[in-house]
């Protein structure tokens, strides 16, 4: 789970994603229309293959980053649109 709320880093995760040509909803292999749960397991798979506890290659902890900050994205976006 993310602890703590993306600063300005949460945009420059955003402009990578744009830069290549991709959505948060992709980077994480989920779609649109996942629910929470479904974008938490895809993160939750995600993480434990970039953890530096398994993985000690240093792209592969700044890539977890990225992912950290695209979960926190899409959960909060999913809830606000619960709330709507």
């Amino acid at each position: 789970m993310v602890r703590d709320a993306p600063d300005q880093s949460f945009d420059q995760a955003i402009s990578v994603l744009d830069s290549a040509g991709t959505t948060a909803y992709a980077a994480l292999g989920v779609h649109c229309r996942d629910t929470s749960e479904e974008i938490k397991k895809a993160y939750r798979r995600i993480s434990r293959e970039l953890h530096p506890d398994t993985n000690p290659d240093p792209e592969a902890q700044e890539r977890l980053k990225l992912m950290s900050r695209i979960l926190y994205y899409l959960i909060t976006e999913n809830a606000m649109m619960n709330i709507v």
